[in-house]
C-alpha cells in the first residue's frame, strides 16, 4: 500500500515557541482518511512524533499548526494509513526561545 507524494511544505522556516507554521501537501496518491501529518525532532524516527494529524482523506491540503513548546529543530513527515511507513518530509523549521 505503498503512496506517492509531489510535496510536503512547511512556512515560514524559524519560528519562536509557540509560533504558527503551515503545513501543506500536495499530489498524494491513493490518500485514505488515515494518512497523517507528523512533526518530528529532526532525525527521530517516525514511531516518535511529537504531533500529529490526519488528512481526512484529501490528496492535497493545508494546517496551521502552533504547538511546538521546546526549542529545537522539527520536520513534518507526511505518513500513510495510519503506519509509520513516511512517503514525504519537509524540510526543517527551526523553533528558539523568544
Amino acid at each position: 500500500l505503498e503512496g506517492a507524494l509531489d510535496s510536503l511544505t512547511v512556512s515560514p522556516s524559524s519560528i519562536t515557541t509557540g509560533g504558527t507554521v503551515t503545513i501543506t501537501w500536495t499530489g498524494a496518491s491513493n490518500p485514505t482518511a488515515l494518512d497523517w501529518i507528523g512533526v518530528f525532532v529532526n532525525g527521530e524516527p517516525n514511531e516518535n512524533y511529537y504531533w500529529a494529524i490526519y488528512t481526512g482523506g484529501a490528496a492535497s491540503g493545508s494546517v496551521d499548526f502552533s504547538g511546538i513548546v521546546d526549542a529545537g529543530t522539527y520536520v513534518f513527515r507526511y505518513l500513510i494509513d495510519d503506519g509509520y511507513i513516511s512517503i514525504g518530509q519537509s524540510d526543517t523549521v527551526t523553533v528558539s526561545t523568544p
